[in-house]
This record gives structure tokens, sequence and C-alpha cells, in this order.
């Protein structure tokens, strides 16, 4: 588990190390914020909800909402089914419950340690990943401690920064320069319906061009008697605007993403990365890069706080 601190939209830096003579400085952020509206005092200038990181209203820990005109307490009765882009005036509201905050009356500290990391950002040797916490409907389902004070039923968004160079040897490299391996692999969501078509969605970018876009399968596949399991992520290029062509699908059908391990039985989100395999991986490629500083930019987001036990991202970076 990571020891750095709590990112609470504060800036974490942390050099790696990483194949292929890359070191990587992250910078990560959690969003904490009810959904915002032009002109209610938004954090950053994008104005489409249902993208992966919509519009925020920064708010600190422990984060008060207002439920029927009432302000309560950071997890209670909110509605888990509101979901990102919903243009019905319920707006949904945003956060981690990390290691659970203080109860209802602000004095005891929760220690939900047993449930949710209390770093979901995880920096390792060849790049970095986001799990998502335990929600609400999987507690529900399976009988396990269904109180909102445990399970988290907002949607869980933030974003990574990760700096690096190229060296004037590696841009000169066989005389066609360097390239950056991105190898990306996870899970999402398996339930196949709900108002929102993309759930458990990621964006992920170097220096501003978009590289690829990540998604729950949502192909009902899940283990017999469940509707929270996940699945192994469909991945498709930046510049498939349209989600024509999935990367990494199932080699005998290819409108479904790949098959995870462990097929027979529900995902348990404490071991969550034994249930991805290669074929569920996809490795972008960007060539020739230039001598210099560039970056990489990665959005992630539930789009709703349903069925996200288990969910997360992982990011593998090489200069080959």
């Amino acid at each position: 588990m990571s020891t750095f601190p709590t990112a609470f939209w504060k800036k974490q830096p942390e050099a790696i190390a990483v194949a292929g003579d890359i070191s990587i400085t992250w910078e990560t952020g959690l969003f904490w914020s009810r959904g915002g509206n032009v002109g209610e005092g938004d954090i950053n200038s994008q104005e489409t909800p249902s993208s992966p990181v919509p519009p925020l209203l920064q708010s600190t820990f422990p984060f008060i909402v207002s439920v029927e005109s009432t302000a309560v307490e950071y997890y209670s009765s909110y509605d888990d089914a509101i979901w990102q882009g919903n243009d019905d005036g319920n707006l949904p509201y945003y956060g981690w419950y990390l290691t659970g905050g203080y109860d209802q009356g602000g004095q005891n500290e929760n220690d939900l340690s047993s449930f949710h990391r209390g770093e979901p950002w995880i920096s390792h040797l060849s790049g970095i990943a986001l799990w998502h916490e335990a929600d609400y409907w999987t507690a529900a389902d399976i009988n396990e401690n269904s109180t909102r004070a445990t399970y988290n039923a907002f949607v869980q968004s933030g974003s990574a920064t990760g700096t690096f160079n190229v060296s004037a040897a590696q841009a000169a490299k066989g005389g066609s320069g360097v390239s950056l391996y991105s190898t990306v692999s996870g899970l999402g969501e398996d339930f196949p319906s709900g108002p929102a078509p993309h759930y458990n969605a990621a964006r992920f970018y170097l220096d501003d061009t978009k590289v690829g876009e990540g998604f729950a399968p949502q192909d009902g596949i899940y283990v017999v008697g469940t509707e929270y399991d996940q699945q192994q992520i469909k991945l498709y290029a930046g510049s498939d605007s349209t989600y024509s062509t999935i990367l990494n699908p199932d080699p005998s059908d290819s409108e479904l993403g790949a098959p995870r391990e462990y097929p027979d039985e529900a995902v348990e989100q404490t071991t969550r990365t034994k249930y991805c395999n290669t074929t569920g991986q996809h490795t972008f490629v960007n060539t020739a890069l230039s001598q210099g500083d560039h970056e990489i930019k990665i959005h992630v987001t539930t789009v709703d706080g349903m069925y996200n036990s288990g969910a997360f991202y992982g990011f593998e970076f090489k200069l080959i």
C-alpha cells in the first residue's frame, strides 16, 4: 500500500524510475465536489459533465451535501443511481471515502481501511494505477455490511499528470527516435444496462493528444447470480470517436471485451489485479518523441455510484 499522503487535489509529486530508461514524476488528484454548471464556481474550463473529468465545485473533507434541502454528512442518504451527465436537475456528487472520515457527530474517525485504500492512486516501478472503492449496491447484493457509512455511493473521479524527459541520445536513437509504449489494463462493471452509454471511463493523453480511452465492458456475462461483477475494460484508440473498434476484444467475438481470469467467481476487490490477463491489455505506441519534456495525462471516473467494487485502471510505460 502506498505510503505517500492522501491527495485532496493537492499536488503529490513522486519520481518513479520505470522500465526502458524513463523516469516519471507524478502529480495526482482526487475530486470532492458537487457537479456544477457554468457560473457556479467551476474549478476547470470543461462544461460537459459527461466527460471523464467533469466541471466540479471544490470542497474539503468531510464533505457536506444537500439532500432534499437538508445539509447532511458526506455518507448519508445520497441517491447513488444519479449519474454523471444527468441533465434532469439531479446533479451527481463526487467523492471518496478512503479510510472513512468522521461519523455524523464529526468527532470519531471511522476506520474503513479494510474496505478502502487510504490512497487510491498507486505508483509502482513502471507506472500508476487507480483503484476504485467498494460501492453500496454491491454491498447490498452480497449482504456484506451494507451501510452507507462503509460503502461509497458517490461518483469517484481523479486525475494524474506524469512528466518525463527524452534525452538527445534517446531522440536520435537509430535515426528514428524513441517511442513511448503505454500498456493499459483494468476492470469495469459488467452490468449491461443504464442511462449512461459508458461507465468506469478513462481518457489518457500524451502532450495533450488523446492516446486512448477505456470503458466498462457492460457485456452482461457476469457470474450467475450477480449484477455487480467486473470484467476487463474495453480499450479504444484516441482517434476512434465512434468507438467502433475494440483494441482488446474477446478473441472469439470482436464485440465483447476479453474474458478475464477466474470466470466462475465474482471479482474480490482486495485481489482485483489477479483477474486481468494479457488478452485484456493493449499497448499504445507513440513514435518519434522529440528531445525535451513530455506529459502523460490520465483522467478516470466511475460515472455513477453503482457496481464499482473491484474496478480499476493500471498503466505501464516504457521508452523503446
